[in-house]
């Protein structure tokens, strides 16, 4: 069962204006009640009624609808990821604009696996928030932490690193944020690309702050 995210509803729909057809998924029908958005988190869907969701986003009916200043959304993919052996902590956040691969790391002498896994993702939302001209409708973060990814996503209660997830979810809220968790280690290129960085980092204790471009 899949368990439906205020992120997941906004990127999949028109800002959260669902489609008839959509509604019906959702077992919900006009006229809305207000808040209905908010009390569709966490209710739980199958995976069939998920694809068939979001194969719906693109056919929203603009009736009542106040439309966009542009129809195409800008959407950034972000693949983070996390290395620590050692006390030596390593972290990179890979964002992929145009076809194009460019990168940021951090290092820190203490720590686990999951604070570095925790930093990739704090790295790309602060060096977003940090240059407000980079203007995007929706960031997805790519993560194989299902530490971090379920913690936003399903709720899993914060027992640890506290500092970090106050770091974090400020920043979650400050964009419209999307985690999708991918499996580490698959053949999946951005993926490849952040564990490499990240594990460099760790090993020779160097970050990289400023926003460089991937050499393949």
């Amino acid at each position: 069962m899949f368990k439906i995210t205020k992120n997941w509803l906004y990127q999949n729909s028109n800002g959260g204006a669902c489609s008839k057809n959509q509604l019906q998924i959702l077992k919900l029908s006009y006229p809305l009640k207000s808040g209905w958005r908010d009390r569709l988190v966490g209710k739980e869907i199958t995976f069939d009624e998920k694809q068939q969701f979001e194969n719906l986003r693109k056919v929203i009916p603009t009736k009542n609808i106040i439309k966009p200043k542009s129809s195409t959304k800008m959407v950034l993919d972000v693949y983070t990821d996390g290395s620590w052996w050692q006390n030596r902590q390593g972290a990179s956040a890979v964002f992929l604009v145009k076809g194009e691969w460019f990168y940021i790391t951090h290092y820190a002498d203490y720590g686990t696996n999951n604070r570095a896994e925790m930093m990739g993702a704090i790295i790309a939302l602060e060096f977003l928030k940090s240059h407000p001209n980079l203007k995007f409708d929706v960031v997805t973060i790519y993560s194989d932490s299902q530490y971090v990814v379920n913690t936003i996503n399903k709720g899993w209660k914060k027992r640890k690193n506290i500092d970090l997830w106050q770091r974090l979810e400020p920043l979650v809220d400050h964009n419209l944020v999307n985690f999708v968790w991918v499996r580490g280690h698959d053949g999946n290129k951005g993926n490849e690309i952040a564990d490499k960085l990240a594990n460099e980092t760790q090993e020779t204790r160097i970050a990289t702050t400023k926003l460089t471009r991937v050499i393949l």
